[in-house]
């Protein structure tokens, strides 16, 4: 039944050997021989593949693998939200998660979050034009909801890698724009209050 490869045959110690070369029923004997012997399936150098069979993420990919993914944000963040300055705030301010713009009743965070469940979050505050702190407070994705601009799943947050991230800030700058002209007007007041009490109308 497993006759026809050999014991000692060069096809069992060569990890590297081509598959093409074999029929489907030779490669199904050498499979069932390796079985047979306690052999396992040697891994091609430079594979992708684990040694349980499962591919594994490059480790430029994997923010969960890198030393600082908030790297990106300081990198591309400045550029993306340029739009913030034209309209009065001053920054961008490097933090430890991300990046941040002020103006006198407004603050604006746009940071990392991780390293389990990674996301990238954007969190406004309204600010207490005496000096005293934060009055109000909530994420971009809740105001957007709020202005009847769309739902939540219009700004994403989860950025399992970089390529993602990337993507995620700029949605979120796409958002911050459309919500902006709101918080700027006479409703600020009641879309912060509507987050905060999730008073939120259907998108």
């Amino acid at each position: 039944m497993l006759s026809g490869v050999a014991v000692g045959s060069n096809q069992l110690q060569d990890p590297v050997h081509d598959n093409a070369a074999l029929t489907r029923s030779e490669r199904c004997r050498r499979d069932l021989t390796r079985q047979a012997l306690g052999v396992r399936k040697a891994i091609v150098p430079g594979s992708e593949r684990t040694p349980r069979g499962r591919w594994q993420r490059p480790v430029w990919m994997d923010v969960r693998r890198l030393s600082n993914p908030r790297a990106l944000i300081w990198r591309d963040g400045p550029a993306l939200f340029a739009f913030l300055v034209d309209a009065g705030f001053a920054g961008p301010e490097r933090t430890r998660d991300g990046i941040v713009y002020r103006r006198r009743a407004l603050r604006v965070e746009v940071c990392f979050v991780g390293p389990r469940e990674p996301a990238v979050v954007t969190f406004l505050s309204q600010m207490a034009t005496d000096g005293t702190g934060i009055r109000a407070f909530a994420s971009l994705d809740c105001l957007y909801v709020a202005c009847g601009l769309g739902p939540l799943q219009d700004v994403p947050g989860t950025a399992p890698n970089l390529a993602v991230m990337g993507k995620r800030l700029q949605q979120h700058a796409q958002a911050l724009r459309l919500v902006l002209p709101h918080l700027l007007g006479e409703r600020v007041e009641s879309l912060f209050r509507r987050c905060q009490q999730r008073l939120l109308p259907d998108p």
